[in-house]
């Protein structure tokens, strides 16, 4: 009697520690808040139709806007339950904003506003939200000898304080004001994978490249002009990995390039200069070790919630995890949302039909926001409490490779089974147990569950 009174009271500590760990884990943020709501983002890359020609007007080939394209793009979207769409706007600077011979920023021109408005009101008549990413990474590249004057070779709005305020003053602003109440705006990505133009360990694979420092200044400025007009603005950049957005060290992570800490160390006020979520990018190069798939949010031990803004949706057995693995993990691990690469690049990184049935299946399981613990209600053990043998059934459409596993409460295994493949339902026994407390736990690749289980 006096063991089974120690086994309970053990039983009992690991479950308060357990629910301590849990409490404490939730003071790292996950959720973006959008109109007053928690938001898990089920997103979509829509770049561009047109590379960096979609609004305004090229000094050469004149207006490339096509609101056909947007509206045809907008409705196959709502209709699989996309409930995000990441844009692109200025990319090099080939067809906005305007500059002058000096590479000073002068404005925007008069089709601009005409264009934008009218994707945004598109977007908006599909209860689309939109993430808006200002620049690319290819603003330093020189693609001046097939798309013109001003396509690239940008890198002295990064580094020249004075043509960085030309932008911000001429550009974003007037961008900024005009649109800062507007409910389908999530977000401002200010730069797409700055990284690849930085100067500093394992990136820069761009020429010419700046210097770290000059990257985030430029950032931090831009985030800080963007707070100073309407601080409900959310700001936010397109990390190329969580590798340079995190501090966890290891041979693999190089730090976070993006923390609020850095902005203030370089002299911007703190008031103003921040993100309000990181957004990281997640290919097969980066392997497993960095991967949102393997990790909770929590793992990253990060200050503000994480969007994954890109993510390959390919139908390519090579690829490390499906489309189907890495938008119900990313929901379950307590990211922010994801965002599949891409609708229309055309780029072989990810194509529409890849993904669209599994947006749309996920939309109508979790049409707003689902309590992420809905993946252990799919688990239940019956009888419990036992008299000896129990089982166990899971219900779910497809999951792959799960593990059974029952350990006492020395965490011994008593029970263990693999599953290859769960599609629809499957129950599972678990023969005589002596009396006595146990944990089940429930894992593959991606999702874990535990629960208790009380032999008589």
């Amino acid at each position: 009697m006096m063991q089974q009174v120690l086994y309970y009271t053990l039983f009992c500590c690991c479950v308060l520690l357990g629910l301590k760990q849990q409490a404490n884990a939730q003071d790292t943020p996950i959720h973006i808040q959008h109109q007053a709501k928690d938001f898990f983002v089920a997103g979509v890359n829509l770049p561009w139709n047109n590379f960096g020609w979609d609004f305004g007007e090229h000094h050469e080939w004149g207006v490339g806007y096509n609101p056909n394209f947007f509206e045809e793009a907008f409705t196959e979207l709502a209709a699989h339950h996309v409930n995000t769409v990441r844009v692109w706007l200025h990319c090099d600077g080939r067809g906005n904003p305007e500059f002058n011979e000096d590479g000073f920023v002068t404005g925007l021109d008069d089709n601009f506003f005409e264009h934008l408005d009218d994707m945004i009101a598109r977007a908006a008549a599909h209860d689309i939200q939109l993430i808006m990413c200002l620049w690319s990474f290819d603003l330093t590249k020189d693609y001046t000898d097939g798309a013109g004057q001003y396509a690239g070779n940008h890198q002295d709005l990064l580094t020249n304080m004075d043509k960085t305020n030309s932008y911000i003053n001429h550009a974003l602003i007037p961008i900024i004001e005009r649109y800062q109440y507007h409910e389908n705006i999530l977000a401002w990505e200010i730069m797409n994978e700055p990284e690849w133009s930085m100067k500093i360990d394992g990136a820069g694979n761009v020429a010419p490249k700046v210097t770290g420092s000059a990257m985030q200044r430029f950032i931090g400025s831009c985030a800080a002009a963007i707070h100073q007009v309407n601080d409900q603005q959310k700001v936010t950049v397109g990390s190329a990995s969580i590798k340079w957005n995190c501090d966890l060290g290891g041979r693999l992570i190089e730090g976070n390039l993006w923390s609020d800490k850095v902005f203030k160390e370089l002299g911007l006020d703190p008031d103003f200069a921040y993100l309000d979520f990181y957004t990281i990018h997640y290919y097969d190069w980066m392997k497993k070790k960095l991967s949102p798939c393997i990790y909770d949010i929590t793992h990253w031990k990060l200050d503000k919630p994480v969007l994954i803004g890109e993510a390959p949706a390919r139908e390519d057995e090579k690829l490390s995890f499906s489309v189907y693995e890495q938008l119900h993990s990313s929901f379950h691990r307590g990211y922010a949302g994801i965002a599949f690469w891409s609708y229309n690049a055309n780029d072989g990184h990810g194509n529409w039909n890849a993904m669209k049935d599994v947006l749309k299946d996920f939309g109508e399981l979790q049409p707003v926001r689902v309590d992420r613990e809905s993946f252990g209600e799919e688990v239940h053990i019956y009888p419990n409490p036992t008299q000896g043998t129990a089982n166990i059934t899971l219900t779910y459409e497809k999951l792959n490779h799960v593990k059974i596993r029952v350990l006492d409460m020395l965490e011994r295994p008593v029970y263990q089974n693999t599953i290859p493949l769960v599609e629809g339902f499957h129950q599972e026994q678990i023969p005589n147990l002596a009396s006595g407390f146990y944990l089940v736990r429930i894992t593959n690749d991606i999702y874990a569950v535990h629960k208790k289980m009380v032999v008589h």
